[in-house]
């Protein structure tokens, strides 16, 4: 059976280094498809840069909605704006930067191990220092001013 699915229903993930709303997911009802709306803000001077991490068992696709920047991945960098698509296969670390004057805004699509046969532990890796930095930015987000519209929130 078909289902609409609204923003106000999607659930913010608090990944480190970006917004992200998981809009479709087993939770949901699903059974076989994630698809997260993800905003990767400008780094600001001081940022922790976010470190590469890889999926396990299933590859990710992100769609660039606005914006550029480049997806730094195992295979090599990969420059990407708006309207282009990238495929990354299980196993391959990677990570997005944006450069110092693009927001950039995407939709990931992928099996990520939100599904009830997945494994319950998380298949994203992240480093120590990467969280801390989450937890930094969060931090200058509340206190900080804000100059771009984010359709995130």
């Amino acid at each position: 059976m078909a289902k609409v699915l609204t923003r106000a229903q999607a659930k913010s993930m608090g990944l480190p280094g970006r917004k992200s709303l998981e809009i479709v997911s087993g939770e949901k009802g699903s059974q076989a498809v994630t698809l997260r709306l993800v905003e990767i803000p400008v780094a600001k001077p001081g940022d922790t840069p976010r470190g590469p991490h890889f999926h396990k068992g299933f590859e990710e696709c992100i769609y660039v909605m606005s914006g550029e920047g480049c997806t730094e991945a195992d295979s090599g960098k990969h420059a990407l704006r708006a309207g282009d698509t990238i495929l990354i296969p299980p196993g391959e670390k990677h990570v997005t930067r944006t450069p110092a004057r693009s927001h950039w805004c995407c939709c990931a699509s992928s099996r990520f191990p939100t599904f009830p046969n997945a494994p319950k532990k998380r298949q994203a890796r992240h480093s120590h220092r990467e969280h801390r930095g989450h937890r930094e930015n969060q931090k200058q987000q509340q206190q900080g001013e804000k100059k771009y519209s984010s359709p995130i929130e």
